[in-house]
Order: C-alpha cells, then structure tokens, then sequence
C-alpha cells in the first residue's frame, strides 16, 4: 500500500515545485505517482478574477476541484506504488472556500472542517504545510490578493491540522526545504 503525502499551503508556497522535485529523488528507488496541477486544470476556462467575482462559479469551481481531486485519489493503484504526492489537500480546498465564499453560516464552517479533517485523515498519511514565500507569480491563475493572504493562510493551515499528522517547514530555503521532506518521507516510508 503506497505511502500518501500530501502537500499544503497557501499560493506560491512551492507545493508543485516541491512536489516534483520529490518525484525526482523517491522515483530512483520507489514507483511513484505525483497528482499536482488539479486546481488548474479545473478553472473552467475562466481567469481566477472571473472565478471569484461570482460565488456560484466560485462555489462550482471548488466543487470540481473536489470532485476531480476525490476521483484521483480514488482511481490511483494505491498497490501499483509505494509513494503517492500531492501539491494540494483538502485544507488546501477548504482554506481557498473560506477565503472567498464569505462563510456566514458558523455551524455549516464547523461542519465543513470536521468533514475536511475526516479526509485528510483517512487519504493521507502525512501532511506537510510549507510557509508561504511571500511571492506570487501573478498568472491567471493567481492576484495580488494571495500575497496579502499568505502569512494568514500559513496560520490558519497549521491551526486546523493540529488533529491531523502533520510537519510543518517554516524554512523558505529549496534545499533546505527538500532535505526535511525527505527525511520525513523516508522514515514513512522505512516504518510502512
């Protein structure tokens, strides 16, 4: 049964980055899969400030993510690998919900983190949060908005995950970044 470890994070944290360059190194000596770029793959043909300028796209936009994200954990061979990446979980889906679908409805917030928390834990075996680099490459998929949001992203994440097995790298360092990561798949990977 392959390890799954899931990457999270605000926007340009280095997730996908981080995400391949891992595949890189574990692939030498495990069969590995990498699931990354789901949130881009579902914009819908629309720029992300089309996306979150009108709660029903946004809220038809999040539902996709979900469901295609969902449909990929499910349909991996969880047998056919050892290690299974992601430069995105659940949280990450929640957290992006929360920021811009103006919850208003405290108990439907609760409900949708307890039932967030209830995935992570039963589809991942390891969280890892990365701190935010406090850049963003502003593409069409992201605005200045997420610079502002990074820091408070960073906070909120390590907050909910604290019911959860998690790490959380603080370092903006690459290297230093990938050297962490891998000594916390490793011993994944050593006591599965």
């Amino acid at each position: 049964m392959a390890v799954v470890v899931g990457f999270s994070g605000a926007a340009c944290s280095g997730k996908t980055t981080l995400v391949k360059d891992l595949v890189d190194i574990f692939s030498k000596d495990y069969k590995v899969k990498a699931i990354t770029d789901i949130a881009r793959n579902c914009s819908m043909d629309l720029s992300l400030e089309e996306i979150r300028s009108d709660q029903r796209l946004l809220y038809q936009f999040e539902k996709n993510i979900l469901a295609n994200y969902l449909l990929e954990l499910e349909n991996i061979g969880h047998d056919e690998y050892d290690l299974i990446l992601t430069d995105r979980t659940f949280l990450d889906i929640l957290l992006y919900a929360v920021t811009y679908m103006n919850y208003f409805d405290l108990i439907e917030f609760v409900t949708s983190l307890e039932h967030v928390l209830s995935l992570q834990s039963a589809y991942f075996d390891m969280t890892i949060i990365v701190s935010p680099l406090n850049i963003v490459d502003l593409d069409t998929f992201r605005s200045d908005d997420d610079v502002v949001l990074q820091e408070f992203h960073f906070d909120l994440l390590k907050t909910w995950a604290k019911s959860i097995a998690h790490e959380v790298i603080e370092t903006k360092d690459h290297s230093a970044r990938i050297e962490m990561c891998t000594k916390i798949i490793e011993d994944l990977l050593t006591t599965r």
